[in-house]
């Protein structure tokens, strides 16, 4: 699973909500192993600081945590970023928080999954949210017959980005957007990746 989430939002709260579900309420912000970054500018020596704090295991917790919060970020810093992202351990969660990715290069952006604030998607239309609460029997017979695949593809995207924690656990979701984004780079066909979902979600 993808160690990087970019978190779309101007609202902390809708972050400190997002980061509460992801730990389970652990108490990670009286831990040392809670690192939150929130300068102005992020350049290349924040993200070499990033690199020195994460070469030693967590000291409390099973998994550290680095906050970025991203204002505005310098195409250097951005490019050290990219092998940060390829070289975080599993005991190391990154979020970039961020309220416009357009602020971010495309291979970085592709290094992370991509989660957002329910106040900055549209809502998925209902016919998404009939296929989820489908069987996988049906989804499948249902996948067959769906004939704007991409569109679809990126409606449960979506609904799986809003769908409330007690339906689907919110680390599930993020293990379900990444083995989508792999399919993608992959370049696997927009069928099997419908069929994909109607399995696993």
């Amino acid at each position: 699973m993808s160690q990087s989430i970019i978190f779309q939002t101007q609202n902390d709260a809708d972050l400190d909500k997002f980061i509460n579900e992801y730990f389970k309420k652990t108490e990670y912000k009286s831990s040392p192993d809670f690192i939150k970054i929130n300068k102005k500018k992020i350049t290349i020596d924040v993200i070499r600081q990033i690199k020195n704090e994460i070469k030693y295991k967590p000291f409390n917790l099973k998994q550290r945590l680095i906050l970025l919060k991203i204002q505005e970020i310098t195409l250097q810093a951005q490019n050290a970023m990219l092998k940060l992202l390829e070289e975080t351990k599993e005991d190391t969660q990154i979020i970039l928080q961020i309220d416009n990715i357009n602020k971010l290069i495309d291979t970085v952006i592709s290094r992370c999954v991509l989660m957002q604030s329910s106040t900055l998607a549209p809502e998925s239309g209902e016919e998404v949210y009939n296929f989820l609460k489908m069987d996988i029997f049906q989804r499948l017979e249902y996948v067959k017959n769906i004939k704007s695949q991409d569109t679809f593809i990126q409606e449960i995207i979506s609904a799986i980005i809003h769908t409330q924690s007690n339906i689907l656990d919110i680390k599930n979701k993020i293990k379900i957007l990444n083995d989508i984004q792999i399919a993608y780079v992959s370049n696997v066909s927009k069928k099997l990746i419908l069929e994909d979902i109607a399995i696993n979600i």
